[in-house]
């Protein structure tokens, strides 16, 4: 009897209804599998030339045509960390990994006024944005995300400030001079 009661409540309760569950976390720490595969854009019907002038190629034609599909890579999810100074999410680039939080935390500690940040330290608002653990690292569309102030480089295991040079000296690697 008690089985019976645990089996009817758990079918009456909404938590076992799968259509109402919803994902808690809509940009995930992995690329979903819809997004790896690249789909085909809808393309509008052309109008027949037997149709031109008539009210079915008015039909067709008020389909938009360039307004329907997204800008080409706009909603391009891409690898980011929130930074919690800036409330933001920066983009992590190809070949690089989130930095470490105390380094981040003492990137932003060394360029804010020394007056401000014992101001924030005072209110308790600095403990509550100083990541405890690690960065929070998801994919998060392109248009979400802002460039990145520090990254590490997993060749030298430090953390570094982006600069466009660095960016171009990992975009064109050296070919190596000593050949087998």
């Amino acid at each position: 009897m008690a089985f019976g009661g645990f089996f009817l409540l758990y079918k009456t309760v909404e938590v076992s209804d799968e259509k109402k569950l919803k994902d808690p976390d809509p940009y995930p720490s992995r690329l979903p599998a819809s997004a790896k595969k690249p789909s085909k854009p809808a393309v509008p019907e052309a109008v027949p030339e037997a149709f031109m002038g008539t009210a079915a190629a008015i039909e067709v034609s008020r389909e938009p045509v360039g307004f329907t599909e997204p800008a080409a890579g706009a909603d391009k999810m891409v690898w980011a960390y929130y930074n919690p100074f800036s409330a933001s999410w920066q983009r992590i680039p190809d070949g690089f990994e989130p930095p470490a939080a105390m380094d981040l935390t003492a990137w932003h500690k060394k360029r804010t006024d020394p007056v401000e940040w014992s101001r924030l330290l005072a209110e308790g608002t600095l403990s509550q944005m100083i990541p405890r653990g690690g960065l929070k690292v998801r994919y998060r569309p392109s248009w979400d995300t802002f460039e990145p102030v520090l990254v590490k480089d997993p060749v030298t295991q430090k953390t570094v400030q982006v600069t466009e040079a660095l960016l171009r000296r990992q975009a064109q690697p050296k070919e190596c001079e000593v050949k087998f």
